[in-house]
């Protein structure tokens, strides 16, 4: 055992086992002389190994010096610290000669380790871990097989003036990045599995927030490959039901709370994978009620409607695509009176064709009507539209009513012509009962004469 008694020399060295290139006890000691010691040694000044002239506590001079340390109190532990002009090691012989520790030459407060700090590249650590540089201060991860192979994946974290990126050193991007003076809670993540950005509190799985700036739009999705589309996936995986959905809440602050103004939902009436039919139902909030306002069934669209019955229906009037059907069962009206002839004929007369072009369209000649100049039974409660059913029932009475008038008078006429006829043959039959008298007289009237 080799005690040095003095201050400054490190405790860790009080109780250690020299090894000095030989025999594991001999050695060239202070002028040389050889000595084979089992006993405590006590030196007061500084110790020289293969070196007769040091000014330092302890000093060996060889080609790559060591210090070795064998544990012997349970399984052998041994280590050792080994220096060359390369760097200078700290080694896990028992290991199988692993470096947990090494430093190279040239090194100017590298590493320092302080109470429960620890420093690189700096005396004065500020933090648990404090990495300091002139430029772009980095951590770099390197993935690698057995000691000495090729790098599989290399990654830095590095602070600069582009902000903290992460960076994958063998394909050269930057996936990861945070820009100086971001805001506090830009991007929160939950234990509970939610995220949070803006906000430190995510009341959904994925929660945004945004308090300030002047864009409207607070999300962007961009795509940039040519001939490519950009698709937003809204998945529900549970179990195959009619029941599943998956949508998009349009929700805003009313006088009291946030309420959900619009909703747009799509889901299957028909979850066989052959006959497959989805739903797109959109619901917005009516005077305080939330409802359905339009729903997409198939290919058919309903407004009013969830169950269209045609390529287009609103409530009950329906579209095939070519014809516009109005709804008009006797089911859906009341109070059915028969229009009024006057009223009617009053109406039509009243009415004002006109030709015009609306001003959107100037080029497109139209014939019709303006609403605000139609007579009242065939106008619209708003002033501002017309129904041509209303003016074709009005037109259909007048041209009926007229009809009915027309009849009357082709009776009256063909009764005049019956009567005229009649008393035609009457005539006729008066004129040839006069005849026939007249020649009855002329006869007797010759007979006279032939007496005479």
């Amino acid at each position: 055992m080799i005690s040095l008694r003095s201050q400054t020399v490190p405790t860790l060295l009080m109780s250690c086992l020299l090894l000095i290139a030989g025999s594991s006890r001999q050695s060239a000691f202070g002028f040389g002389v050889p000595f084979d010691h089992d006993g405590d040694w006590t030196i007061t000044g500084n110790l020289g190994i293969g070196t007769l002239s040091t000014s330092d506590e302890i000093h060996i001079l060889s080609p790559s010096p060591q210090i070795r340390f064998d544990d012997n109190l349970g399984a052998l532990q041994a280590w050792q610290i080994y220096a060359d002009s390369d760097h200078f090691d700290i080694i896990d012989l028992t290991g199988g000669d692993l470096v947990p520790f090494r430093i190279a030459p040239d090194a100017t407060s590298t590493l320092f380790i302080g109470g429960s700090s620890i420093g690189i590249n700096t005396l004065n650590p500020t933090g648990t871990l404090n990495v300091a540089d002139n430029l772009n201060p980095s951590l770099r991860f390197t993935e690698t097989g057995v000691m000495g192979d090729a790098e599989n994946n290399v990654w830095e974290i590095f602070a600069g003036a582009n902000g903290l990126q992460t960076f994958d050193v063998l394909s050269s991007t930057v996936p990861f990045s945070i820009e100086f003076a971001t805001p506090t809670d830009t991007l929160r993540l939950k234990a509970d599995g939610s995220i949070g950005v803006g906000t430190n509190a995510p009341a959904y799985p994925f929660h945004v927030v945004r308090t300030t700036g002047t864009a409207n739009r607070i999300a962007q999705f961009t795509q940039n490959k040519a001939n490519g589309t950009s698709v937003v996936g809204f998945e529900n995986s549970a179990a195959a039901s009619t029941a599943n959905q998956t949508g998009f809440d349009f929700a805003l602050q009313t006088s009291t709370t946030q309420r959900v103004a619009g909703r747009m939902i799509c889901s299957f009436i028909d979850t066989n994978d052959a006959t497959r039919t989805g739903v797109f139902q959109f619901r917005v909030t009516n005077e305080g009620a939330f409802t359905e306002t339009m729903r997409l069934r198939g290919n058919r669209v309903g407004i009013g409607q969830s169950n269209p019955s045609t390529t287009l229906q609103v409530v009950n009037a329906t579209c095939d695509g070519a014809t516009w059907n109005n709804a008009c069962s006797r089911e859906l009206k009341q109070d059915i009176v028969t229009l009024d002839g006057d009223a009617a004929r009053s109406a039509v007369m009243a009415l004002a064709p006109v030709t015009y072009s609306y001003k959107a369209q100037p080029a497109d000649q139209r014939v019709g009507f303006v609403a605000e100049d139609v007579p009242g039974l065939v106008a619209m409660p708003d002033g501002k539209t017309l129904s041509s059913l209303d003016i074709v029932a009005a037109l259909t009475k007048v041209v009926q009513d007229h009809e009915a008038l027309l009849a009357s008078r082709n009776d009256e006429l063909s009764q005049l012509k019956q009567t005229l006829a009649e008393q035609s043959r009457i005539a006729a039959q008066q004129a040839a009962a006069s005849r026939a008298q007249i020649e009855l007289l002329r006869e007797r009237l010759e007979a006279l004469e032939r007496t005479e």
